[in-house]
């Protein structure tokens, strides 16, 4: 496993890193007297370049808490860990069913708390999609629009390289430096207009049945 950071602790996390499950990082707990060192290391996986991007997000965090003087626990690497797991929208609901899983329980408050923090040091985004609750995700390197579902509430990112040439060439956007874009599109997907469809030729059918009696 690489190492990723130390940071120590009081003893009442240890029963609770020792019994959790993580899905990329181990914790290594080591007892001197009354302190208590918790060694942070990243699994070693097959695929390298998601294992160093994880790192370098795990990294970009405790930077970040470092600078903000915010203490380094193991309640919010667990909670970025869980993160790192997901490569879709979720919602804090989702998340904190994720959480109540394992063994390594955390409190509403730490994990509205947790967010926040990621969302202040670019790891997630939040988003407000027309008529649902705020989903996050993680940040993608790659600008993408969203196709939102009106009737399912399925967001699915779609990356047009077409429309980022366009707003680097387009003069409007020439003295502006952009960060990222976000393009919601509304309407109906595939599933759901096949869905409807059915229904409807059904609903017809029984209409018809009704006229011949």
């Amino acid at each position: 496993a690489k190492l990723i950071f130390l940071f120590i602790c009081d003893k009442w996390h240890v029963t609770k890193i020792e019994n959790a499950r993580f899905w990329h990082l181990f914790f290594e707990v080591k007892i001197l007297g009354d302190k208590v060192f918790i060694v942070i290391l990243q699994k070693m996986t097959k695929n390298n370049s998601e294992q160093g991007s994880n790192a370098a997000v795990v990294k970009k965090f405790a930077d970040f808490l470092d600078t903000k003087q915010k203490r380094k626990t193991p309640e919010r690497f667990a909670i970025l860990d869980c993160i790192l797991s997901l490569n879709c929208h979720f919602t804090i609901e989702y998340l904190q069913r994720m959480m109540d899983s394992t063994p390594f329980r955390v409190s509403r408050a730490t994990l509205y708390n947790t967010m926040e923090l990621l969302t202040q040091c670019g790891v997630i985004r939040r988003h407000v999609f027309e008529g649902m609750q705020p989903q996050y995700e993680r940040v993608y390197i790659t600008p993408h629009s969203h196709l939102i579902c009106t009737e399912c509430g399925k967001v699915k990112d779609v990356r047009d390289n077409d429309m980022l040439a366009f707003m680097n060439a387009h003069k409007k956007y020439a003295a502006f430096t952009m960060s990222y874009y976000s393009l919601h599109v509304y309407g109906i997907c595939n599933t759901c207009a096949r869905k409807l469809k059915r229904e409807a030729l059904v609903k017809k059918r029984s209409q018809r049945g009704k006229y011949k009696v």
